[in-house]
């Protein structure tokens, strides 16, 4: 028994830990780019940012990447996301696990999956796109209340990387 514990505690921290550059490189499919991982600042990590990527080709950073996980419905719901963005777009945006229902919080999600790719990296670009969805009031849900500080703040950190 006392081999096996320090078995399962070795897969679970295998589970926690941080992405590498080479799942971004998989989830961006820029093979011709150096991925590098970078230090979440206090203020990302606040709005539930855990980690920062940037992409470069050729000495010029191209993209920068962003996971978080944030709050969902409730307390103990949690949406884990991607967003990537060039200095003039949103290029990749993902949400690889939620717990949501099927109410305003899934209708959310699917908005987003279908309609950010390719706006300005500018939250007021998303809001308009969202005003336009079947997003019934996105302001009475506690999943935008989670997902779009954290959406935003990915935003004006990149556009201040990129000035």
């Amino acid at each position: 028994m006392k081999k096996i514990i320090p078995f399962f505690a070795f897969i679970f921290l295998l589970g926690c830990t941080p992405s590498t550059p080479s799942a971004w490189n998989d989830f961006l499919n820029l093979p011709q780019h150096e991925i590098l991982l970078l230090t979440v600042p206090e203020n990302l990590k606040n709005v539930g940012i855990e980690e920062i990527i940037f992409a470069a080709e050729e000495n010029t950073i191209t993209h920068y990447g962003y996971e978080a996980s944030v709050r969902g419905n409730h307390a103990t719901v949690r949406i884990r996301l991607r967003l990537v963005v060039t200095a003039n777009e949103i290029t990749h945006f993902s949400v690889l696990q939620h717990q949501e229902h099927a109410g305003f919080g899934v209708i959310l999600i699917e908005a987003l999956k279908t309609n950010i790719i390719g706006l300005s990296p500018q939250l007021s670009a998303i809001e308009t796109v969202l005003q336009t969805t079947a997003v019934p009031n996105t302001s009475l849900t506690e999943t935008y209340d989670g997902m779009m500080p954290a959406i935003d703040a990915m935003l004006l950190h990149a556009a201040e990387q990129f000035a």
